[in-house]
């Protein structure tokens, strides 16, 4: 579902310039790496609070 939006974006922005969609297609690839990343962080947050009891 991402790569079809993702390339629906690239191709609409390439025909029509449609910036908004464009950045919405770059929302949805930087969000998933972003989420792991953040989830990772709250892991080791949790794990340091459970320590410390």
């Amino acid at each position: 579902m991402r790569n079809l939006t993702i390339a629906m974006a690239l191709t609409i922005s390439s025909l029509e310039g449609g910036l908004a969609v464009f950045l919405i297609a770059v929302g949805y690839l930087l969000q998933v790496p972003f989420a792991a990343m953040y989830m990772k962080y709250l892991n080791r947050k949790s794990a340091k609070l459970v320590g410390e009891v």
